[in-house]
């Protein structure tokens, strides 16, 4: 790449009208990173439900200048999901000589966050300035994760174990590191663990599944604790793994028809909208 900016663009996502004026209206004041928003669909890229990635979804931008490590923490507090720390490819804008000023981190390969973790490690090269869109952008494409190839469990450790290795390689002190790799495993939800403790097909997964609730609800004592070890010794049975299988999928249906009523609220030619999609 050899323009002052690299926009990673996932092939199965798509761009919303409108797209080029929002971004270069904000590239325009130079930021280092820029994080754009999505609306997540299903395969058929029908909208499931907005994604904001701050946590006040008012629709207005967040411009910060981090100068330090508390900026860092302010910023952390500030947005809600691990797309704040570069988690979706199709998300994130970088100016080319910050991101070519910054370790190439060789060895996070093989974790799958290589990339996002070289962003964060120009997030943290103080100072350096953010712009994260209040408004989506894009929609995002679901129900077709790779990365899931090699069964839920192993997902689950990219989503976890694999964040800890990519985050360990940045040489960050700890308290920073373990801020930023506790925010980075937010979306992996106490359900989300119970959900997967039904998947666990074999001795190596179950040990793999351990090793994971550790890394994100870890091994102290306190509510996690018990938790965690809820978790961890909780074998398959069949009915629960069919009644989160049923429960999942009336929340996915409860999710599309609150966007469709929603859509048809605010945009009246949502019927123009689909057939453009």
């Amino acid at each position: 790449a050899t323009g002052d900016y690299i926009w990673t663009m996932s092939a199965d996502d798509v761009l919303m009208p409108g797209w080029s004026d929002a971004v270069l209206l904000v590239l325009a004041d130079q930021p280092d990173l820029t994080l754009i928003p999505a609306i997540h669909c299903d395969i058929k890229m029908r909208p499931r439900r907005n994604y904001p990635i701050l946590r006040e979804d008012g629709g207005e931008p967040l411009s910060m200048t981090l100068a330090g490590d508390d900026d860092l923490l302010h910023y952390l507090a500030q947005v809600r999901t691990s797309e704040g720390l570069f988690s979706f490819c199709s998300a994130c804008i970088v100016r080319r000589d910050r991101l070519v000023a910054v370790s190439s981190l060789d060895a996070a390969n093989g974790t799958c966050w290589r990339y996002s973790a070289r962003l964060i490690a120009v997030l943290v090269n103080y100072p350096s300035c953010i712009t994260v869109l209040g408004k989506p952008l894009i929609y995002k494409r679901g129900e077709n994760d790779s990365f899931s190839s090699a069964g839920l469990i192993r997902r689950l450790k990219i989503a976890t174990l694999n964040w800890d290795e990519a985050i360990g390689c940045l040489g960050l002190d700890r308290p920073i590191g373990a801020a930023i790799a506790t925010h980075a495993k937010a979306d992996i939800r106490p359900m989300t663990l119970l959900y997967l403790s039904q998947f666990v097909r074999n001795r190596d997964e179950k040990t793999l599944y351990r090793a994971c609730v550790a890394s994100r609800l870890g091994d102290d004592g306190g509510n996690s604790g018990l938790l965690a070890a809820l978790l961890r010794n909780l074998p398959p049975f069949a009915p629960l793994r069919m009644a989160l299988n049923m429960a999942k999928a009336a929340v996915r249906v409860v999710q599309q028809r609150r966007w469709s009523e929603r859509l048809a609220a605010v945009e009246p030619r949502s019927g123009a909208v689909e057939r453009q999609l």
